[in-house]
């Protein structure tokens, strides 16, 4: 793989992580436990959602934020090279414009929205990245035209949203040192490892402050983002601004347009059915009626492997079939040998899920699901 090609997979892997941290701080957010300092009112969960969605916007935010996960059971250790772990950063946004600082195990690297493009810079390699984002993306006008919803609107769509889930209703907290609210989730059908999300808000301001994921049965989240302090007001000139050192090299990004996109769409030919899909593939297909007892739901063809789930919603068990290359398939550093059916394969057990890969033939199938490893190696020696 040359130059180019590894700084953009860097690059990638960078923006991902950017926005994760951004999305976090920005679009969503939690609190499990309350910390000290005041705490607001007792209100209906619509309505604490009505005051954060009318709350006036401020003038300018700065956040830090931190990230914590506990990924692997019985481990702080293992993921201690990932990016995500013990991950912290900075954001500052005002006017429509934001910049983000995070360090992590990677390094340091900083994202940036100037209203009409983002921007990714990677101090190690002394690279930019900087992708235009076309007028409907960023056009902001006519969501300002419509009105928020109104309380009896908000009642109406958690009443919706209660057939499929318990909702705590807006519990009153404090998070980063600001009276905050904080709604939990969980589903009322079968999840597997999924116990529960957590949002929480700022309850003046509407700015989200925590994200957090827990296991079933675990009162420790298995990801968690969290506002670790912030302060309203104006910023200093340039705060939301990135400003790239004399010789940062600046490489220009690209969306699609529509017509390309339709035009792939085009060349993409997918079919569904196990008959159809079985002479699609150029392999054995190996899909049988019941995997881990859960019924097979769907077959579909994907790239050139196929698609076979099995169960619903989080409970169900993805299987994916593809021709066994001659490299064979990459394997992450923290998946462990594992042996299915005296096959050799690798495994990755996490608190919320685990995933089973391993070759049979000239076929590599991938179990994956929010399931205990046991489950996704059964279903995997099932397979063989």
């Amino acid at each position: 793989m040359g130059r180019g090609k590894r700084s953009s997979v860097r690059m990638l892997g960078w923006a991902g992580l950017a926005l994760v941290m951004l999305g976090a701080v920005s679009v969503t957010a939690m609190a499990l436990t309350a910390s000290h300092g005041k705490v607001p009112p007792s209100k209906p969960l619509a309505v604490a959602l009505h005051d954060a969605a009318t709350a006036a916007p401020p003038a300018g935010v700065t956040a830090h934020f931190a990230v914590h996960q506990h990924l692997i059971p019985g481990s702080s250790t293992l993921l201690s090279s990932g990016p995500l772990a013990g991950a912290t950063g900075t954001v500052w946004a005002a006017g429509g414009k934001v910049r983000v600082s995070v360090h992590s195990q990677l390094g340091s690297t900083q994202l940036a929205y100037d209203g009409s493009s983002v921007t990714f810079y990677n101090p190690k390699n002394h690279a930019a990245y900087r992708l235009a984002l076309p007028s409907h993306m960023r056009d902001t006008s006519t969501a300002a035209a419509h009105a928020p919803p109104s309380v009896a609107d908000i009642s109406k769509l958690l009443t919706g949203f209660g057939k499929d889930a318990v909702l705590s209703g807006a519990i009153p907290g404090n998070v980063a040192g600001r009276p905050a609210y904080t709604v939990q989730v969980r589903s009322r059908h079968p999840s597997g490892l999924v116990g529960s999300l957590a949002l929480a808000w700022d309850a003046a301001r509407g700015v989200p402050l925590r994200f957090a994921i827990t296991p079933r049965g675990s009162s420790t989240p298995a990801l968690e983002l969290v506002v670790t302090d912030i302060r309203f007001g104006k910023l200093s000139a340039g705060a939301t601004s990135l400003t790239l050192p004399a010789g940062t090299h600046t490489e220009a990004l690209h969306l699609p347009s529509k017509q390309q996109v339709q035009g792939a769409a085009k060349h993409v030919h997918s079919v569904s059915g196990a008959g159809a899909v079985a002479k699609a593939v150029q392999f054995h297909l190996t899909a049988p009626a019941t995997l881990a007892g859960r019924p097979r739901s769907e077959v579909r063809s994907l790239g050139d492997g196929a698609l076979i789930v099995y169960g619903k919603g989080l409970d169900a068990l993805l299987v994916y079939e593809k021709r066994a290359g001659g490299q064979g398939a990459a394997v992450l550093p923290v998946m462990s040998p594992v042996s299915v059916n005296g096959a050799a394969g690798h495994e990755l057990e996490t608190t919320l899920g685990s995933v089973v890969e391993f070759s049979k033939g000239r076929v590599t199938y991938t179990i994956a699901g929010f399931q205990t490893a046991d489950t996704i190696l059964s279903a995997a020696q099932s397979l063989h």
